[in-house]
């Protein structure tokens, strides 16, 4: 499955956004990666780490502990060969933008670059699409999903 679900580039074989396996082949890779083995065996208790293909949040109420952590965790991917866009890591905020959210304590939306893509797909969308966009949304957040759905409306 992993030879197939490449495609052929100028910096080589990689696997291609927006395919159906794309998520499930970059956490494979992840996972059998030094960073993976890092994410698994070296976040201490007090770290909380999510990734979703090439997004990884970590969140702590230490922040020492975070600082370390984030230092150590950009060390191993480099090592993994998975270096981190160092315009994209955010290390000790109050709020950071990860999977298309805004996250803060107690806090959560989709950023409103997100929004204007979905009302976008919601016109072209067939019901069944429609109703898994607005459904997603919902589950992040009901305020943002009633101003998307009536936006479509009209």
């Amino acid at each position: 499955m992993a030879v197939q679900s490449t495609v052929d580039a100028e910096i080589g074989k990689h696997v291609p956004y927006g395919f159906v396996q794309s998520p499930v082949m970059a956490t494979l890779a992840l996972e059998k990666s030094a960073l993976g083995s890092f994410l698994t065996n070296q976040t201490p208790k007090q770290i909380t780490v999510s990734a979703f293909v090439d997004d990884i949040s970590f969140s702590s109420n230490d922040e020492a502990a975070l600082q370390d952590y984030g230092t150590r965790l950009d060390e191993s991917a480099d090592t993994a060969g998975f270096p981190f866009a160092q315009d994209k890591t955010v290390v000790c905020e109050k709020s950071v933008e990860v999977f298309n959210c805004a996250l803060e304590n107690q806090g959560l939306e989709i950023t409103q670059d997100r929004l204007a893509k979905f009302l976008t797909q919601l016109e072209t969308a067939n019901e069944l699409g429609r109703e898994s966009i607005i459904r997603y949304v919902n589950e992040i957040n009901p305020e943002q999903a009633d101003e998307l759905a009536s936006s479509f409306r009209g």
